[in-house]
């Protein structure tokens, strides 16, 4: 909201309270994530963007619609009751996880790690790294773990209760202002200034497999995905 004149009155604007808003060019939907966990007093916290939303009828799979009408709606039990239902179930939520290859060669399968140094920059990636490595090693563990699996979701899409949201901000929003802090990508395109949301994208992945590994109760499960083209 802080870089656009328009005003959406039935929007919520990510520009008041303690807020990175004017960061949006760069940090992409992680702006309205920071701005969840500073101004929110919640039992569960979750992102759904650019016409993207999880699908609490289904556990798999993408699925294309036309418009968000009450049809879609029931299809997909959108609706407060059967979200809270879904959500009661589970402490972490995410997309699907899909096979990691280029567009069109569904066969060539990549790594995380590799599949983001073909599409951005590898230094970015490794200076990451780095600054996780200073943290908690049980997160770097994680991390690098999950940059070697060739599964993945993405989008920064997911549901989690309070205790697992607040510690997986602090640990992306920690590391992530820290790495703001030493990279210069003023010669980067509009598309590659967006590094943070490509790489938080990364680190929820790791922040899956961390907290899996810390608390071995921890019910998770993903949902189906749905891509909405028009809103109605």
């Amino acid at each position: 909201a802080a870089l656009s004149n328009e005003k959406l009155e039935y929007c919520i604007r990510d520009d008041e309270g303690e807020n990175i808003s004017y960061k949006n060019s760069n940090w992409c939907e992680l702006t309205a994530l920071y701005w969840q966990w500073k101004n929110v007093e919640a039992d569960y916290y979750g992102l759904f963007h650019y016409r993207r939303l999880l699908s609490f009828n289904h556990r798999e799979g993408v699925y294309n619609e036309i418009d968000l009408s009450d049809s879609v709606r029931t299809k997909h039990h959108l609706n407060q009751n059967e979200i809270e239902k879904l959500c009661k179930n589970f402490d972490i939520i995410t997309s699907p996880y899909f096979d990691i290859h280029p567009m069109g060669l569904d066969n060539q399968k990549l790594t995380s790690y590799d599949f983001y140094c073909r599409d951005h920059y590898k230094s970015d990636l490794d200076k990451l790294l780095q600054i996780a490595k200073k943290g908690n090693t049980n997160f770097y563990d994680a991390l690098v773990q999950s940059l070697q699996e060739k599964k993945a979701c993405f989008g920064n899409i997911q549901i989690m209760k309070k205790e697992y949201f607040e510690e997986y901000c602090s640990m992306l929003f920690s590391i992530l202002f820290e790495l703001e802090s030493e990279l210069d990508i003023k010669e980067y395109d509009s598309y590659q200034k967006r590094v943070y949301g490509f790489l938080a994208e990364r680190m929820l992945n790791a922040y899956v497999l961390y907290a899996k590994s810390k608390y071995q109760a921890l019910r998770f499960t993903e949902l189906g995905l749905v891509a909405v083209y028009a809103f109605s």
